[in-house]
């Protein structure tokens, strides 16, 4: 039976007095952002939604995922539990109310771009023991640097990178001629020695990549190299990986000291983190899920794979390789040789006869390298770093020559009075004179003066 006061229905008083209630209530949003400013928070959001790096010429800022995960344990320890949809829209009212921008502009710059965001057409299989690596670039403190990265195709466990400084001239964009070759199989040689040796290397088609050095060492190993087809990035997992990867160096890039210290923290970052995979059910943390290839192998049997081989002449027992000279007794003058040198040796190399392949011997560095060095790839790296050195030194002294020609001073009234003036003339007395005219006035007659009478 319902009751009445005043006249009205309880259940209808009950209802106005809700209403009112709320609308005297502060929004909800409003109350989360009143919580942020309370616990030192705020301040901090703002920080990390504002700030951006440039990379490639470009103005990059952080994923407002990144953003979220950043803040994500401090928001529950002062007591805001919130989601990921829910940060949204308290970045959203954020931005919108109290900065006065427009949402889907400030959004739209913090999506990820490139061609790692291309829909692919069906999806990639990610067996397991698969490794798949590729290069990419950064830039650093006004340096640019080229790092060679891995990943297990099925955990998604990223490798630590290989890095190097980039001083080619075209600059953050040209990381793949940075390197060479051998510092690709340096890298794989680590990353086989701590994790173990999988099953396949899948890679793109860059030259260094599918070298013969790479190829043979791998071979060796028991490992199948696998390309990915050409202009199909979409088949290129790694692309999406490196996407990620440097999203998290531009969270931790305040903190860094150094670009190692920096790739480390971002590695640590990613591996840690929740992951979502199309080929798995649910949530994964790659360090977690991630345990090494199944084979195993000895150190010095993965080390003494990867073989830097060249065709030489052995005369009077001398091989020549890269300005090097090797040494060996051998009986005979001339002889046409297979030699070859561990990338991690650079005191010897093993020969070979050309004809029957049969092994001759161990030959000797009886030259002394320009630098003291102990890795083939060392001395690969002094030397290209000399080249470079040499063409900037060359074109500096061209520069130079030109620059003291233009800048060549006049004869001055001191070098006259000396007896020994330096004879020059600038390009614009040169074109002063007239030499026709001179001669046309010498030509003409003269009139009679009264000298010649």
């Amino acid at each position: 039976m319902s009751t009445f006061f005043l006249n009205f229905n309880t259940s209808t008083v009950c209802r106005w007095l809700k209403e009112t209630e709320k609308e005297n209530r502060e929004p909800k949003l409003l109350q989360y952002i009143r919580k942020l400013e309370e616990t030192g928070l705020y301040e901090k959001l703002l920080e990390l939604l504002l700030y951006k790096v440039k990379e490639k010429g470009e103005e990059r800022y952080l994923p407002l995922a990144k953003v979220y995960h950043a803040l994500q344990l401090e928001l529950e320890m002062n007591g805001i539990s919130v989601g990921y949809h829910r940060f949204r829209q308290i970045v959203k009212a954020i931005v919108v109310g109290v900065l006065g921008k427009n949402w889907e502009e400030f959004a739209h710059k913090r999506r990820s771009r490139g061609r790692a965001q291309r829909i692919s057409f069906g999806a990639v299989a990610r067996p397991k023991e698969v490794l798949e690596i590729d290069l990419t670039g950064y830039e650093f403190e006004g340096k640019n640097y080229s790092l060679i990265l891995g990943f297990d195709l099925y955990t998604g466990f990223l490798f630590p990178p290989f890095i190097v400084e980039n001083k080619e001239k075209g600059g953050v964009g040209s990381y793949n001629k940075a390197f060479n070759s051998m510092e690709v199989a340096l890298y794989l040689i680590d990353v086989f020695k701590k994790a173990g040796i999988p099953k396949v290397v899948k890679c793109d088609n860059e030259k260094i990549l599918k070298s013969q050095l790479i190829k043979e060492g791998l071979s060796r190993l028991g490992v199948r190299l696998s390309n990915t087809y050409p202009y199909r990035p979409n088949q290129k997992i790694i692309e999406v990986v490196i996407k990620e990867f440097k999203s998290f160096m531009r969270l931790h890039r305040r903190s860094a000291e150094s670009i190692e210290e920096l790739a480390q923290l971002a590695v640590e970052s990613y591996n840690r983190n929740h992951h979502r995979f199309k080929h798995l059910s649910e949530k994964v943390i790659p360090a977690e899920l991630f345990k090494g290839y199944s084979r195993k192998a000895d150190e010095t049997l993965i080390s003494t794979a990867f073989v830097e081989t060249v065709e030489r002449t052995l005369k009077d027992g001398q091989i020549q390789i890269d300005n090097l000279i090797y040494q060996i007794n051998y009986p005979k003058k001339k002889e046409k040789v297979v030699v070859k040198r561990l990338i991690t040796n650079l005191k010897e190399v093993m020969v070979y006869q050309k004809s029957s392949g049969e092994f001759i011997g161990v030959a000797k560095l009886f030259s002394k390298p320009p630098v003291e060095v102990e890795t083939t790839v060392e001395f690969k790296q002094e030397k290209l770093r000399s080249k470079r050195i040499d063409r900037r030194k060359k074109k500096l002294e061209e520069e130079h020559a030109r620059l003291s020609y233009m800048e060549k001073p006049a004869v001055s009234l001191e070098e006259i009075a000396d007896g020994e003036p330096q004879i020059s003339i600038s390009i614009e007395e040169l074109e002063s004179l007239n030499p026709e005219q001179e001669r046309t006035e010498e030509s003409q007659p003269r009139g009679l003066t009264l000298e010649d009478l």
